[in-house]
C-alpha cells in the first residue's frame, strides 16, 4: 500500500468518524478544544517568540483543510525538533470543537489547538490578518520574532512549506512577507 493511499485512508476514516458519531464512543472523552479570540491568539503567538510557528486556519467541514492535515502533521513533527510550534485554529463553531478535538486527536498532531471564537470566520479573519478573505485553509509561517513571513492560501505546497521553514529555521528573521497562492 502506497504511502498516499495510507493517508487517503487515514483521513477517510477520521472523516467518517466525524460523520457518524457512534464511532467516536471508543475514543475515551477528551477535553474539547478552547475557544480562542483573535486578540488572545495574539497574545499566544506573542509568547512563542524565539519559535518558528506553522500556525494553520483549517475546520471539519473544508474539504481542503482535512485532506492537507495529515501533511502539515507531518512536517510539523520532523521540524519540531529545530523549534517548531505547530498551532491550529479550527473554523468550526464552539459548539462542534469536540468533533474538531477529536479529528486533531485521530491524526496525533501535536499541537496547540484552539477553535475560533462564536461568530463569522471573516470577521474573525479580518482582525487576525486584514488581507485574509476568510478562505480556509489558511497558513502561516511566523519567524522568531513573530512576524507573519510567509502565507500559504489554500492547500499547502509541501516542498514549498519545507524550504520555507528551512530558510527560517536556519536564518534570521527578514521583516516582509511572501504571500503563496
Amino acid at each position: 500500500m502506497t504511502a498516499l493511499t495510507v493517508q487517503k485512508c487515514s483521513t477517510l476514516a477520521a472523516l467518517a468518524l466525524l460523520a457518524h458519531p457512534v464511532g467516536a464512543s471508543a475514543i475515551p472523552a477528551r477535553p474539547a478544544l478552547p475557544a480562542i479570540t483573535p486578540t488572545h491568539l495574539k497574545q499566544f503567538l506573542k509568547k512563542q517568540k524565539g519559535h518558528v510557528v506553522l500556525l494553520n486556519f483549517w475546520a471539519t467541514w473544508c474539504g481542503p483543510c482535512v485532506a492537507e492535515f495529515p501533511d502539515l502533521v507531518k512536517i510539523a513533527q520532523s521540524y519540531q525538533s529545530k523549534g517548531l510550534r505547530f498551532v491550529t485554529v479550527s473554523g468550526d463553531q464552539p459548539s462542534d470543537a469536540s468533533r474538531a478535538d477529536l479529528f486533531i486527536h485521530l491524526h496525533h498532531a501535536k499541537a496547540q489547538s484552539f477553535i475560533k471564537s462564536p461568530g463569522d470566520i471573516v470577521a474573525y479573519a479580518k482582525a487576525f490578518d486584514p488581507h485574509w478573505d476568510g478562505s480556509l485553509p489558511r497558513t502561516y509561517l511566523l519567524d522568531k520574532t513573530g512576524s507573519i513571513r510567509f502565507v500559504f492560501a489554500g492547500r499547502v505546497n509541501d516542498a514549498t512549506l519545507k524550504a520555507d521553514l528551512a530558510k527560517l529555521l536556519s536564518a534570521q528573521p527578514h521583516p516582509k512577507s511572501k504571500s503563496h497562492k
